[in-house]
């Protein structure tokens, strides 16, 4: 099994305009794998849980995993931590939560299109980040699994009128959705189609509180993806 390491050094991740003060991020792209590579051993990366390691059975998703803990090991570096006497655990909704620490930073991780990337914050702040390629064209069907009524009714004429928007629009609206539901923690446990996001800088999550949305378009290796960071203070 070959060991892993990294398809390039880490880059600096330009954030939104808006995006609260300590929250820094960086990206990093994923090794492109054959659907029939055996994946790469990634136990020795840092913030590798080696038990889930041995249970990766595809290489791009290995190759993804390896990635994010390997980028968020540097961010966490760079940020006077020593990722060596750390771990990440995951709650009941699976979200990754630094161990080894009485006052651990806020973290989250995206990857998609071939990019990893972090985002660390202050322990105060509550953060969700999430991106997607816009050259990916979006299915009209997936709007009933992601989509409130009027989200629906808004993009379902838009659809009728312009396919080519609407499918960025409905990338646009599912990164910002996704933010949202790693911010408040419960990730799929809280439906997207239960709440509005289309055109808002904040959102009223019942019993969660109000989540604030910062959108984007960024380019990595030419490639636009669409952006999205939520958080709560």
């Amino acid at each position: 099994m070959k060991m892993w390491n990294p398809a390039a050094p880490p880059a600096p991740l330009d954030l939104p305009m808006g995006t609260p003060q300590g929250v820094t991020a960086a990206w990093i792209p994923v090794r492109a794998t054959e659907p029939t590579a055996p994946p790469p051993d990634v136990r020795e990366v840092p913030l590798v849980n080696r038990n889930e390691a041995m249970r990766f059975k595809s290489a791009k998703r290995a190759e993804e995993h390896a990635s994010g803990r390997y980028l968020l090991a540097q961010l966490l570096f760079i940020s006077g931590y020593d990722p060596n006497l750390l771990r990440i655990d995951r709650d009941a909704y699976r979200r990754p939560m630094i161990a080894g620490l009485d006052f651990p930073p806020s973290v989250s991780i995206a990857h998609s299109g071939g990019v990893a990337a972090v985002v660390i914050g202050p322990n105060r702040l509550a953060i969700g980040l999430d991106l997607e390629p816009l050259d990916v064209t979006r299915q009209r069907n997936i709007l009933p699994l992601m989509a409130s009524p009027g989200e629906r009714k808004l993009l379902g004429k838009l659809w009728d009128e312009d396919a080519e928007e609407a499918s960025v629009r409905t990338t646009e609206l599912w990164v910002a959705k996704e933010a949202i539901l790693k911010a408040t923690g419960l990730g799929m446990g809280l439906a997207p189609q239960s709440f509005t996001a289309e055109g808002l800088h904040e959102v009223q999550i019942p019993n969660r509180g109000i989540f604030h949305i910062l959108r984007s378009q960024v380019e990595f290796d030419g490639r636009p993806f669409a952006l999205s960071l939520s958080y709560q203070n």
